[in-house]
């Protein structure tokens, strides 16, 4: 039986892929953020043994993601992208951006809808917006807004029944 070129689990590959590549790419090219450093701390996956003398598998805990708080740098007020990343209003996330990425902005919004709804049907338009990365982005706003839709799209791939867990940093990023 041949599966359509649609199928979650092909998207789902795809997005993998894509991810895994324009990671490594950004991270060996000077065309990519530059800095290795992560601004979107890594995605964290539970273990849990319910037994003694079992190895851990995947828990019934969602991934975790941290959504940092953002600041603006020293002396500069916030601006209407600290306000809607801290706030996580999903529909101003989603019109952010300049044009050359605004398509990573709409994937995050439809990434933030996807948590407020429980897991609803926006992770699709998410993942579609993820693959479409070609390159990091360079600067601090949007290379943030990139880490935090690969991390919260990444946690939804590994547990497509279990909206990921968001939870705040005690840090703020300063952009």
């Amino acid at each position: 039986m041949e599966r359509a070129a649609s199928s979650p689990r092909i998207i789902a590959a795809s997005v993998l892929l894509s991810v895994s590549l324009v990671s490594a790419i950004a991270a060996i090219t000077k065309g990519g953020s530059g800095d290795p450093e992560r601004v979107a701390p890594e995605v964290t996956k539970s273990s849990k043994t319910d037994e003694p003398g079992k190895r851990p598998g995947p828990a019934a805990e969602p991934a975790s993601v941290v959504w940092s708080t953002v600041a603006p740098p020293a002396g500069e007020q916030p601006s209407e992208w600290h306000a809607a990343l801290n706030s996580h209003d999903c529909d101003s996330i989603g019109r952010l951006g300049a044009k050359r990425v605004q398509f990573v902005y709409q994937g995050l919004g439809a990434a933030c809808a996807a948590l407020a709804d429980k897991g609803g049907t926006a992770w699709g338009p998410a993942a579609l917006s993820l693959a479409d990365v070609r390159q990091a982005p360079v600067s601090c706003m949007d290379a943030f807004a990139y880490r935090l839709l690969r991390d919260l799209v990444i946690a939804h791939l590994r547990q497509p029944g279990l909206p990921p867990k968001v939870t705040r940093s005690e840090k703020s990023i300063i952009c």
